[in-house]
C-alpha cells in the first residue's frame, strides 16, 4: 500500500515538474514573440493582415510584380489611401509601370473613399531649366541608358516577384528583410549618374508635354461639355471663314474690329457650335470671350459685348449668349412645327370628316408661321438701343393699341430673357401692358411666337376630344360627386356647361396627389370636389371675388395665388372670366378662357397649381401637343392620353 502511494506521488511530483517546464518554454517563447513585436517599426504593424490585402489589391490590378518596390518604400496596404503623385515616383521608376499603377489606385481611391484625385503636374520653370542643359547629342545616350535602366529594374521585379508570389502567410519580418535586400539590390544596380540622367529624360518628357498643351489652348478652348470630342478652335474657324480673312486684315489695318466684325465672328461661332451639336455652359462663354481676346487683344475693352455673366439668380447677358440661346430656340420651333406636321397627317387619317379641317387648320397655320419667322429674323436684326427704345414706347400711356400689337412682337426676345431673369411681378412691371384691358391678346401674341402651330389646336380638337372622353368617363370615372356631375352633363349636351364639366372631370379619373395643411395644422389630402373648386371659381357675383379668394388663402395657404390665372363663373347670368393680377378679362364662352390661361401659364413659365397639377399637364400636352421635362407624370395620364390617340 506505501509503495503504490510511493508511486502515485512520484508520478505527481514528475508531472508536476513537466507542467513547469511548459509554462516555463511557453512563457519564454511569449516573450521572444513579444521582443520580435516590440521591434516591429509602424509601417510593419499588422503586417501579415496588411501583406495579404495589399497583394490582393495588386493581383486585382493585374500588377503583383511591383509588390517588392513598394514593401521597399515602406508601403502598405494602409498607406495607400494617402500616397501622393510625389510618392509613386520615387517608389517605381518605371514609366510606364508608374503611370498604370497611378491611375489604376486613384480610381480605386475614387470608388473606395470618393477623393478628388489630381495628377499633380511639374513646374514648368524647372522643366524649361532641364530643358536646355540636355542637349540634343546627349538625348540617344539617355534613351540608351534609359533601356538599360528599366531592363535592369524589369528583372528584379520579376525575380523577386516569384519569390513573394507564395508568402502569403510568410511574417512581416522576413517581409522586411527580403524588402531590405531588394532595396540594397536597387541601390547597386541604380548609380547615381543613371539617376541624373533619368531625371533628366523625365523632365524632357515633361516639358514636351507641356509646350504642346500649351499650344493647344492657345487657340482651341476645352468646353465642359463636348459632343464626339470636338473642340472650338476660333482661330481655325477664321482660318476658313471667309470673312475671316477680311476681319484680320480689318484689325491689322486699324487695330481694332467694329461692330460688324464682331456680329459677324458671333454668327461663325454659334454656326460651329449648333452644327457640331455642342451644348455650351456659362462658363464656356468666358473661354470663348479669353480665346477671342487672345487672337484681338483690343477687344478686351468690349468683353462686355459677347458676355456678361451677372450675379445671382439673374441670367447672364451678352451678344454671344443671347444669340446662342435665340438660334436655340428656333432650333426647337423648327423641330416642334416638324413634329406637329406628324401629328397634323396621323389625325387626317383617323377621320376623313375631320381631316378636311385639320388640313384647312394646316394651311393657315403655315401662314403664321411664315409670319413669326419674319417677325424673329426682324427680331435679331434690332440692336440694343432700338429694343430699348421700342420697351421705353410700349410702357407709355396713351397709345393706340394697334400701334401696340404692331410693336408688340419686336420685342419678343428681349421680354423672354426678362421672363427667365425676373419675378413674375418684376416682368408685369417691365412690359405693363400684359394687364392691360387687351393683354389677353398680347399673351396670345408671345404664345405664338415661342410654340407655332399650337395657338388654335385646343378649338380644334375639342370636338374629337368631345367624342371619345363621354365613353372613358362612362367606364372609368368611381366618385360619386363626379358621377352625378357627368349625368348633369348628359342631360344638358352640347352646351358650354358641357365644356367646363368634361374638363372638371378630368380630376376624377386623374386623381389629385396635392396635399395642404388644414385649419388644425394636419396634413391632409385634396379630394377630387376640392380639386375641381380650385381650377374654376364658381361666384353669385365678381363682388364675392376678395372674399372667396381669401377663403381659398386661408384654407389651402397658397401665398402665391394671386400670381395665377384664375377661371371664373358668375353663376347669375354664366358669365365666363379670368382673373391675373389687378385684371378681370371676360370671354365668351368657357374653352376661350381655358386656352388664354393655358397661354399665360407658358409664356410667363409660370408653375401649375399644385391641386390641378396633373389637369393642366393633360391639356397641353394633348391639346397643345407640348411636352417638357419638368412636367408632372402619371399613369392615369398616360393611360387617357393613349386612349385618346389611339
Amino acid at each position: 500500500m506505501n509503495e503504490e502511494y510511493l508511486e502515485i506521488q512520484e508520478v505527481d511530483d514528475m508531472r508536476q515538474v513537466c507542467d513547469e517546464q511548459q509554462l516555463k518554454s511557453d512563457k519564454q517563447e511569449r516573450s521572444q514573440k513579444e521582443q520580435q513585436f516590440l521591434q516591429l517599426r509602424p509601417a510593419d504593424f499588422e503586417a501579415h493582415c496588411d501583406d495579404v490585402m495589399l497583394k490582393k489589391l495588386l493581383t486585382k490590378f493585374q500588377m503583383h510584380f511591383i509588390y517588392p518596390l513598394l514593401k521597399a518604400s515602406d508601403i502598405t496596404y494602409r498607406s495607400l489611401r494617402y500616397l501622393s503623385v510625389d510618392d509613386i515616383n520615387s517608389s517605381i521608376r518605371s514609366i510606364g509601370h508608374r503611370a498604370e499603377f497611378r491611375e489604376k489606385l486613384f480610381t480605386w481611391r475614387r470608388k473606395r473613399y470618393r477623393t478628388n484625385d489630381v495628377i499633380i503636374e511639374y513646374d514648368k520653370s524647372s522643366v524649361a531649366q532641364h530643358t536646355n542643359e540636355v542637349s540634343n547629342g546627349s538625348m540617344s545616350n539617355v534613351e540608351q541608358q534609359l533601356q538599360q535602366n528599366e531592363q535592369q529594374v524589369k528583372e528584379e521585379e520579376e525575380k523577386h516577384c516569384s519569390s513573394f508570389s507564395n508568402q502569403l502567410t510568410s511574417t512581416s519580418s522576413t517581409s522586411a528583410a527580403a524588402c531590405g535586400k531588394l532595396n540594397k539590390n536597387q541601390k547597386r544596380n541604380a548609380s547615381n549618374s543613371m539617376d541624373e540622367t533619368f531625371d533628366a529624360e523625365s523632365d524632357v518628357n515633361e516639358n514636351a508635354i507641356e509646350t504642346k498643351r500649351a499650344k493647344l489652348l492657345e487657340s482651341c478652348v476645352e468646353l465642359r461639355d463636348m459632343h464626339l470630342n470636338v473642340h472650338l478652335n476660333v482661330k481655325e474657324l477664321l482660318e476658313e471663314s471667309l470673312f475671316g480673312s477680311v476681319m484680320k486684315t480689318f484689325y491689322q489695318k486699324h487695330g481694332h474690329l467694329e461692330r460688324k466684325h464682331r456680329d459677324e465672328l458671333i454668327q461663325i461661332i454659334i454656326d460651329y457650335v449648333t452644327s457640331n451639336e455642342i451644348k455650351l455652359h456659362c462658363s464656356d462663354f468666358m473661354k470663348i470671350t479669353d480665346m477671342i481676346v487672345s487672337i484681338f487683344p483690343s477687344e478686351n475693352e468690349s468683353r462686355d459685348y459677347y458676355f456678361i455673366n451677372r450675379k445671382g439668380k439673374r441670367n447672364p447677358m451678352g451678344r454671344l449668349y443671347t444669340k446662342y440661346y435665340n438660334t436655340l430656340k428656333r432650333l426647337r420651333v423648327r423641330g416642334s412645327q416638324q413634329e406637329s406636321a406628324t401629328v397634323q397627317t396621323t389625325i387626317e387619317s383617323m377621320s376623313n370628316s375631320s381631316g378636311q379641317r385639320y388640313k384647312d387648320a394646316t394651311t393657315n397655320d403655315s401662314t403664321n408661321i411664315l409670319l413669326i419667322d419674319d417677325e424673329l429674323q426682324e427680331q435679331t436684326q434690332l440692336d440694343d438701343a432700338s429694343v430699348k427704345a421700342i420697351k421705353s414706347f410700349l410702357q407709355c400711356q396713351g397709345i393706340r393699341w394697334n400701334d401696340i400689337k404692331r410693336m408688340w412682337p419686336k420685342t419678343y426676345l428681349a421680354r423672354q430673357q426678362d421672363i427667365e431673369s425676373l419675378t413674375t411681378k418684376d416682368v408685369l412691371d417691365e412690359w405693363p401692358k400684359y394687364v392691360a384691358d387687351k393683354g389677353i391678346e398680347l399673351f396670345d401674341i408671345d404664345f405664338r411666337i415661342k410654340y407655332p402651330n399650337t395657338g388654335d389646336l385646343l378649338q380644334k380638337k375639342w370636338e374629337h376630344f368631345e367624342k371619345k372622353i363621354f365613353s372613358y368617363y362612362q367606364k372609368n370615372i368611381k366618385d360619386e360627386t363626379c358621377k352625378n356631375l357627368f349625368a348633369l352633363c348628359k342631360a344638358k349636351p352640347s352646351s358650354d356647361y358641357e365644356a367646363y364639366i368634361l374638363i372638371v372631370l378630368l380630376n376624377g379619373v386623374m386623381l389629385p396627389t396635392a396635399r395642404y395643411h388644414d385649419s388644425s395644422g394636419n396634413r391632409r389630402k385634396i379630394s377630387i370636389a376640392e380639386a375641381a373648386e380650385l381650377f374654376a371659381l364658381r361666384l353669385s357675383s365678381l363682388n364675392e371675388l376678395d372674399e372667396k379668394r381669401d377663403e381659398i388663402l386661408m384654407k389651402y395657404g397658397d401665398p402665391q395665388r394671386d400670381l395665377f390665372p384664375m377661371i371664373l363663373i358668375v353663376s347669375d347670368n354664366y358669365v365666363i372670366y379670368v382673373q391675373f393680377d389687378s385684371v378681370i378679362y371676360e370671354f365668351p364662352d368657357f374653352l376661350s378662357a381655358l386656352d388664354s390661361c393655358m397661354k399665360i401659364f407658358r409664356v410667363l413659365n409660370l408653375p401649375y397649381p399644385t391641386g390641378n397639377e396633373y389637369t393642366w399637364t393633360f391639356i397641353q400636352r394633348y391639346f397643345y401637343e407640348l411636352q417638357f421635362d419638368e412636367d408632372s407624370k402619371c399613369p392615369l395620364m398616360s393611360s387617357l392620353l393613349s386612349y385618346l390617340n389611339c
